[in-house]
C-alpha cells in the first residue's frame, strides 16, 4: 500500500519578505563515491575483489594474444609442470590451479581447437590424457609472458616492492596451511 501524500507536497516557488522570488533549496549533493567505499569490510571480501580486479586487468591485458585469464594460466601451467619434469593431465592441471575440472575440461578444448595444446594418451595412467604445448601453444605464451608481468608489475607495484614482497610472504603462509584438495 503506498504512503498517504499531502495535497500540498510540492515544493513550489515562493515570495521572499523582499517581495523576490526564490526557488526552493536544493538537497546537497551526495559526496562523490570513492573507488572502493567499503573500507571496513572483511579481509575476505577484499581478497576477492583485489583477485576481481586483478583478472579484468590481465583479461584487457592479454586481450592482443587472443587468450583469457584462464587460459594463459593454463597454459603457463603446462609450460612449468613440464619444465618441472611432470607430464601435465587434466587432473594434475586441476589440481594444482584449483580450478573446477569441468571448467580446466572446457578451457582445454577450446585451447586444442585453437590449436595451443595437444592432448593424448598418458604414458603412466591409463585413465588419463597428457596435455602438451604445441608450438603455436610456446608462441602465444612467450607473447603473453610480458603482457602479463607489465599488468603485474603495474597493479600490485601499486603498493611499492617492499609490500609486495611482505605480501608474498602472507600468501604463501596461506597457501601453504590451506590445501582445500
Amino acid at each position: 500500500m503506498r504512503p498517504h501524500r499531502r495535497a500540498n507536497s510540492r515544493r513550489a516557488t515562493s515570495l521572499s519578505t523582499a517581495g523576490e522570488l526564490s526557488c526552493p533549496k536544493k538537497k546537497p549533493a551526495a559526496p562523490p563515491h570513492r573507488a572502493y567505499p567499503l573500507g571496513h569490510a572483511s579481509f575476505g571480501f577484499k581478497s576477492v575483489h583485489v583477485a576481481q580486479r586483478w583478472q579484468r586487468r590481465l583479461e584487457k591485458a592479454l586481450e592482443p594474444v587472443g587468450l583469457t585469464h584462464l587460459q594463459f594460466i593454463l597454459l603457463a601451467t603446462i609450460d612449468w609442470l613440464e619444465r618441472a619434469g611432470e607430464v601435465p593431465s587434466q587432473a594434475r592441471l586441476a589440481n594444482f590451479t584449483l580450478f573446477d575440472r569441468v571448467m580446466i575440461s572446457k578451457v582445454l578444448s577450446l585451447l586444442a581447437q585453437k590449436g595451443l595444446i595437444m592432448r593424448d594418451a598418458h604414458p603412466t595412467v591409463a585413465k588419463a590424457k597428457r596435455v602438451d604445448l604445441t608450438t603455436a601453444g610456446r608462441q602465444a605464451l612467450a607473447r603473453a609472458r610480458p603482457l602479463w608481468a607489465d599488468t603485474e608489475a603495474r597493479y600490485f607495484g601499486q603498493i611499492g616492492a617492499q609490500r609486495m614482497a611482505v605480501l608474498g610472504e602472507l600468501l604463501d603462509q596461506l597457501l601453504e596451511n590451506g590445501d582445500e584438495r
